[in-house]
């Protein structure tokens, strides 16, 4: 394939993209552009937790070590059930794998990091859309509404965000689930949607899981209302009615198993809280 045809048929997830970055770098030019004035820092959580967590991973590996127990924060705690980390979560490999190599990692990566998710926002919110049949400019529009929207701005270096900005790849994979019943390899769409869902379970904060839940939860009731409605009419229901529910129960085992690496290990951190522990009143 001639570069020309390679650009004119996929330059659109080429060029999309740049427009985020652009568009973020713009508007958070003061963590990255000296000549903006003096170059500022994302909020303390990036500065007093994200950074030292991701850079304790990547020395732990750098060592050849998995990180188990971090005995730099709170006295000693066990890293390995802090959720959010992020230990099995591909963007922080990227960060500590590049930290393992060099021996160190700088607190730019946490900016990086941060930044990265804002453009993963545009990005997979531009894929929903394109994906339910929406024209570029729109796409392009609802990629970067979403980019400059409030959540995002007052949030903008949380790691609450990080799991939401995977949201619309939940979705997309919820309409191949809902419209593609009836085809082969039902399973494989089942998987897809366990791993959007366990991207974000993997990403950060569960309670930032917790909201895409919630969220896909009403999404997904509504298009399986929908499928359901049509079946029904077209004399399917039954046979419809059971290739989504396996589909649905494929999905749950394939997100418990997912999940259950971080989620099982939290409950070590959270039973040495000062909530869970009453010494502190909140």
């Amino acid at each position: 394939m001639s570069v020309r045809r390679f650009v004119a048929r996929h330059g659109e997830w080429l060029l999309a993209p740049a427009l985020y970055l652009a568009v973020t770098l713009l508007l958070y030019r003061e963590v990255w552009l000296p000549g903006a004035g003096r170059l500022r820092w994302f909020g303390w959580d990036c500065i007093e937790s994200y950074w030292p967590d991701l850079a304790y991973f990547a020395r732990a590996l750098h060592r050849g070590e998995w990180p188990l127990w971090n005995p730099y924060d709170r006295g000693g705690y066990a890293f390995y059930g802090d959720t959010v980390v992020g230990l099995y979560y591909p963007l922080s490999w990227l960060f500590a794998g590049l930290g393992a190599v060099m021996g160190t990692l700088g607190a730019w990566a946490i900016q990086a990091k941060a930044l990265m998710h804002h453009v993963v926002a545009g990005a997979t919110m531009h894929a929903y859309l394109r994906s339910r049949g929406l024209s570029r400019p729109a796409a392009l529009f609802g990629g970067v509404s979403w980019i400059v929207s409030s959540p995002m701005i007052i949030h903008k270096a949380s790691a609450l965000l990080w799991p939401m900005v995977w949201a619309p790849l939940v979705w997309i994979a919820t309409d191949r689930v809902m419209e593609r019943l009836a085809q082969p390899g039902g399973w494989r769409r089942a998987a897809a949607l366990a791993g959007a869902l366990g991207l974000c379970g993997l990403a950060g904060p569960p309670p930032g899981f917790f909201y895409i839940i919630v969220a896909s939860l009403g999404y997904g009731g509504l298009r399986a209302g929908q499928t359901l409605f049509r079946a029904r009419g077209e004399g399917r229901l039954g046979r419809e009615a059971l290739l989504l529910g396996r589909g649905l129960a494929i999905c749950a085992a394939l997100v418990g198993a997912l999940l259950a690496v971080t989620m099982l290990p939290a409950g070590v951190v959270a039973a040495e809280s000062p909530r869970a522990a009453r010494t502190l009143a909140y």
